[in-house]
């Protein structure tokens, strides 16, 4: 634990100083203003269930570009070499930064939730479920470890950190397509008999049984791939990307 940690702060404090502080600032006042502040006092009706499903997405898109820069990104400044030189053992090099990825996107989460809870209960008087609360922490944790480890895996083969953004931009898309285009098509083509037969089923399972599902399937994913990464790494293929 402790190597892990000595690569997680070095990530964290490398990324924060390429950044530079007013980028910082900026992100940070762009992101807890508009969904921690705006969205929670525009949201009405319907559209106030969904807010905390938009915050638990809210480290897709901030560990994506954080974890892109984590091998290529060394690859380019030319510390790569010195990386692999130290007797650091391989998993503490890829958990440290795929961790590093993680707290950053979650600890911005945290902050943007937190932010949503004071504008909602103060200003509109509405209190969101500790269960929606835990559910909504727990699925950015789980989504910010897949794509940070995901994202890893493409940036040790990627030879930029642009090529890196680009390669796991298109998987992204591709899901919000597939969620956003994909299931409402595929509802449409499926033959009525099925959805009819499976109605009485999807009215038995609750929401909550449903969103504990889905944080399982979650953690299936999250620990086989990780498991994956962590025997594909290797330290020879770092230096020359295929």
């Amino acid at each position: 634990m402790e190597n892990i940690g000595l690569v997680l702060k070095k990530e964290v404090k490398e990324w924060l100083h390429g950044q530079g502080i007013r980028t910082t600032l900026f992100q940070f006042v762009f992101l807890v203003g508009v969904f921690g502040v705006l969205v929670p006092l525009r949201s009405t009706g319907e559209l106030s269930r969904f807010l905390p499903l938009v915050i638990a997405f809210l480290p897709v898109f901030l560990v994506s570009n954080f974890i892109a820069d984590s091998f290529a990104g060394e690859r380019e400044r030319g510390t790569l070499e010195t990386l692999l030189a130290t007797p650091l053992p391989d998993y503490a090099i890829f958990v440290g930064k795929v961790l590093a990825g993680v707290t950053y996107a979650w600890g911005y989460t945290l902050l943007v939730l937190v932010a949503s809870l004071v504008t909602s209960g103060l200003v509109r008087g509405v209190m969101l479920a500790p269960f929606t609360i835990l559910t909504t922490l727990v699925g950015a944790l789980l989504m910010a470890a897949l794509i940070g480890t995901f994202g890893a895996l493409v940036s040790i083969r990627a030879r930029s950190v642009r090529s890196a953004q680009q390669m796991l931009g298109l998987p992204l898309m591709a899901l919000f397509l597939g969620i956003g285009f994909g299931v409402p098509a595929l509802a449409r083509i499926l033959p009525q008999t099925w959805l009819v037969q499976s109605a009485p089923l999807l009215h038995q399972v609750t929401g909550r049984a449903a969103i504990g599902l889905t944080l399982l399937l979650l953690v299936l994913i999250d620990g086989g791939l990780l498991a994956i990464a962590l025997h594909r790494f290797q330290r020879s293929r770092l230096l020359l990307p295929n």
